[in-house]
């Protein structure tokens, strides 16, 4: 009725017209983001500069975004660490626009960091197009060692030769016979070295590694049994304690021979070498077994150290059967010890 009256009183013939005009709108931010976006060809660049954080501390990360129109385009940037996503507002323009922010590492292993896509809004903001970009790279998150163990674990290794000092090694002169152990391949190693069985079962190049008479070994074997741990924090714990024991060992001139699960035998001369081997572990599952009564777990080798959760029955006949063949290994169950990683509260900082 009301259209009526003011078609006639107020004779708005044109009121037609502005019946068409959101159509018009949608047409023209239609055609905005189909043609601006391809015209634009806006680049980014990623840039990390830590490729090997470690769990619990800060990733800073930037980038640089540039398009080729001489106008400013108001965009949204996707970035993503790991399962986590931030979305950031940037004004893009000829010259480079740098987009920074910062992540807190909360887990082991590769993290892919980076930006997914931009999202690019019309004017009017009715439509939005979603910009694919792959910029980023793989970061190896490294475990952080536990602060928090007493000072006295592990305690006195069992006696040894002591023909040396325990100087590092020269890993890439090949001599002595073989250790039964693995590494990764090396630049400079030889390529009768290298292990092709299990370089082919594991998908990476693996090497034998040499006795040296002047090198004292420790054997530190991280029990992998789910079964042994009451929880993923655990475990973690059990990692980071890990890491700290192989710290002292090395302190005191110790080469660490690293153990968990079925893995092959690491031989680690360096914190850093303890660390990526420890970023890839994890526990196992046994379907169908009952908790404790079953390994689930790589036989127990002679060990120096043991690490694990909590002592199963399973593990206990494990270290027993170890026992036998001459292993007088250190036991270390965290949750006997009651320590705990620090709590980190997840943080995202942009600008």
């Amino acid at each position: 009725m009301i259209l009526v009256v003011l078609w006639r009183v107020l004779e708005l013939q044109d009121l037609r017209y502005l019946m068409v005009l959101p159509a018009v709108m949608l047409l023209l931010s239609l055609l905005f983001v189909l043609v601006v976006p391809p015209l634009a060809r806006m680049r980014t660049e990623v840039d990390v500069p830590d490729a090997t954080p470690t769990v619990g501390g800060g990733i800073a990360c930037s980038a640089t975004v540039v398009q080729r129109l001489p106008l400013t385009l108001h965009t949204r940037v996707l970035w993503l660490f790991g399962d986590r996503a931030v979305r950031q507002d940037a004004t893009v323009a000829r010259t480079p626009v740098e987009s920074r922010v910062a992540f807190r590492a909360r887990q082991r292993g590769v993290q892919w960091t980076g930006i997914t896509g931009l999202v690019l809004p019309d004017p009017l903001g009715l439509v939005v197009r979603r910009i694919r970009v792959d910029a980023g790279r793989d970061l190896l998150v490294l475990p952080r060692p536990l602060d928090g163990l007493p000072e006295e674990i592990p305690g006195p290794l069992p006696a040894r030769s002591d023909d040396g000092d325990g100087a590092a090694v020269d890993y890439s002169a090949v001599s002595g016979v073989p250790a039964g152990v693995l590494r990764e391949f090396r630049t400079g190693d030889a390529v009768r070295q290298v292990h092709w069985k299990q370089s082919a079962r594991l998908g990476k190049l693996l090497v034998n590694q040499y006795d040296a008479p002047d090198l004292k070994d420790a054997t530190v074997h991280l029990v992998s049994d789910a079964t042994c741990y009451s929880s993923e924090a655990s475990f973690e714990t059990a990692v980071s304690t890990t890491v700290t024991l192989a710290d002292r060992l090395l302190e005191e001139g110790y080469r660490v021979l690293l153990t968990c699960g079925d893995r092959p035998v690491e031989a680690c001369g360096h914190g850093d070498e303890v660390r990526r081997v420890l970023a890839f572990v994890s526990t196992t599952n046994t379907a169908g077994d009952t908790a404790g009564d079953t390994p689930g777990d790589a036989p127990v080798l002679p060990a120096d150290v043991i690490v694990t959760g909590t002592v199963t029955r399973g593990l206990s006949d494990r270290m027993r059967d170890a026992g036998d063949n001459g292993a007088t290994g250190e036991l270390v169950a965290v949750e006997k010890l009651a320590v705990e990683l620090p709590a980190d509260t997840p943080e995202v900082a942009s600008r």
